[in-house]
């Protein structure tokens, strides 16, 4: 099963499987811009499965590439408790 060629978002049975078994297995959620506190957008994704708890962002309405190559991690540790940070500076708002 390689990569699909429908588009990004598509609904269809075959994509929603695959989709769904990344989620348990532990992935993200798609790219999403919002804002904090009503400030400036903000590109995130949220963690999944074994990621959840755990969320990448970054400032700014960023485009895939931009965001894949940098973002700043935060979240629960997944082995021996506690919280994570690694601040690549790519997000500079509130509780930064």
């Amino acid at each position: 099963m390689g990569r699909s060629r429908h588009p990004q978002g598509c609904t269809c049975s075959d994509c929603n499987a695959r989709y769904f078994k990344r989620l348990r297995s532990g992935g993200w959620t798609p790219r999403a811009v919002g804002t904090i506190d009503g400030g400036d957008p903000v590109t995130f994704r949220e963690g999944t499965g074994e990621n959840e708890g755990h969320t990448l962002i970054a400032d700014g309405d960023l485009s895939a590439r931009q965001f894949d190559a940098n973002h700043n991690h935060y979240g629960s540790r997944r082995e021996g408790g506690g919280e994570f940070s690694e601040d690549r500076g790519a997000y500079t708002g509130p509780d930064h």
